[in-house]
């Protein structure tokens, strides 16, 4: 074809939508010393050319004439290839970039492939910005680099790369962000990579098709956290080249084809069966502890809820009706008349005001005593008895001790307080009354916490729960 007959390029559907366009320009005026009396000839069909925006390949013979157009036409971006040569040198991409600094860019002509070889690189630490070809799929050969890590398809040029060639690097993580979307060739092997994230193989999986892989020779873990990688390499529909020559990073688990998914994951299932019975173990002994604990200091732990207003209604007390005039009857010894005031003063007086009854104060002069002692066991709610020396010598005293019992034992809700003083013989004691003080609790007055028990065992009246805290202390 004559260089005249380019008349055809003037064409604009093709200027606007040809993205390559392959010449070969013939030699015309081989051996001409006068290049003046070629460039008129060309003219023409040059200035043609020039409407083109992307020229991909210009195979030529007259170097002349090559400098002509690259030096009038900066608008061409174009690969220089030299007849008779496979490889096409690159000069800028369409965005005026070059090639990086020690790295080599050339076109293979026969696969259209755009090679980027920075191999054994001192130069880059890690990946630089990468020109984007006019023609060709981009291959990234950055081999031998003590490459860390890989950058996001952000980075200028790197989404437009075909195939990674990263071998023999310190490679040690691996995302779903750092993977060219069109990628069709992943070679990572002698890296120091132990697994891969999930979403990096479900994206390999998806283009198995088309992509092939490379990953032996890396650390990888071939326990049951790593099942998804196991199960990846294993998978024959996957392009794994290398897949007999990937070693587990344990050397006694061998290939990673060999692991059986079931095995490694039931020495787990085996050692989290383990680690679940030592610790249900720890778990009842803890709460055999806490039961322990709250059985042996059960009254103190319910006189501190009960002092909060904690959990108050699952600690109350179930009390006798309602219509009951007095929350206590005092029995004491006429000798012990001076215990009285302090009884009066916390109980009667504090926060919770209790309402007591007490024959010196309360009986009527001329009434019947036992028949006094019986109404005040029966109109109260609790019977408070301060046992003392002189209590036990008193035959009313023992009197008032034999109707408690009787009452107490018949209402369920009526409950007697006894007050042991110190210096107390139980021995002293009837036997009733004895069997009695051995098989049910009571209080002790020179016991530290006397007051706030005893305000626990006082009628749990809803009014003063908020008050009695005070009464304690």
């Amino acid at each position: 074809m004559h260089l005249n007959d380019f008349e055809w390029l003037r064409s604009e559907t093709l200027q606007t939508n040809l993205e390559y366009l392959q010449i070969k320009l013939i030699t015309i005026a081989v051996g001409l010393p006068n290049y003046q009396n070629v460039v008129p000839i060309n003219y023409t069909a040059i200035q043609n050319l020039n409407r083109f925006q992307k020229l991909g390949i210009i195979q030529i013979s007259n170097s002349h004439l090559l400098e002509y157009m690259l030096r009038n036409d900066t608008s061409i971006k174009a690969f220089i290839c030299e007849e008779g040569i496979n490889r096409c040198e690159f000069e800028e991409d369409i965005n005026n970039r070059t090639c990086p600094n020690d790295c080599k860019c050339t076109l293979d002509r026969e696969d259209m492939r755009f090679k980027i070889e920075c191999n054994t690189s001192e130069y880059h630490q890690e990946i630089p910005e990468l020109p984007i070809p006019i023609i060709g799929n981009t291959s990234l050969y950055f081999n031998n680099a003590n490459l860390t890590k890989l950058p996001t398809s952000n980075l200028y040029g790197y989404s437009q790369v075909k195939e990674l060639y990263l071998a023999n690097n310190q490679l040690s993580h691996l995302a779903i962000d750092q993977l060219p979307e069109n990628l069709t060739y992943l070679d990572i092997r002698n890296n120091s990579l132990q697994s891969i994230d999930k979403s990096v193989l479900e994206f390999l999986a998806y283009r198995s098709r088309v992509i092939q892989i490379l990953l032996s020779g890396n650390p990888w873990i071939c326990h049951c956290e790593n099942e998804h990688l196991i199960i990846f390499v294993q998978d024959p529909a996957n392009k794994i080249v290398d897949r007999k020559n990937i070693l587990c990073g344990d050397v006694k688990m061998g290939r990673m084809t060999n692991i059986f998914i079931s095995s490694i994951c039931n020495s787990l299932n085996d050692m989290n069966m383990i680690i679940i019975g030592v610790s249900f173990g720890i778990i009842v002994v803890i709460i055999i502890v806490i039961c322990v604990i709250t059985i042996h200091y059960k009254q103190l732990i319910l006189m501190w809820l009960f002092e909060r207003n904690l959990c108050v209604s699952c600690i109350a007390q179930a009390e006798p009706d309602n219509d009951l005039k007095y929350d206590a009857f005092l029995a004491f010894s006429h000798q012990d008349l001076e215990f009285v005031e302090i009884y009066v003063e916390k109980l009667e007086r504090g926060p919770c005001q209790y309402q007591l009854y007490f024959y010196h104060r309360d009986w009527l002069i001329g009434e019947c005593i036992p028949d006094c002692i019986l109404r005040s066991i029966e109109d109260s709610k609790r019977i408070i008895i301060l046992l003392t020396e002189n209590f036990m010598k008193s035959s009313w005293g023992r009197f008032e001790f034999r109707c408690a019992i009787q009452a107490t034992s018949t209402n369920k809700y009526k409950r007697l307080i006894v007050i042991v003083y110190p210096g107390i013989d139980f021995n002293d004691l009837d036997i009733e009354l004895r069997n009695y003080m051995k098989f049910n609790t009571y209080l002790t007055r020179d016991d530290p916490q006397f007051w706030r028990k005893l305000m626990f065992g006082m009628p749990h009246k809803e009014q003063t729960v908020h008050t009695c805290e005070e009464s304690s202390l």
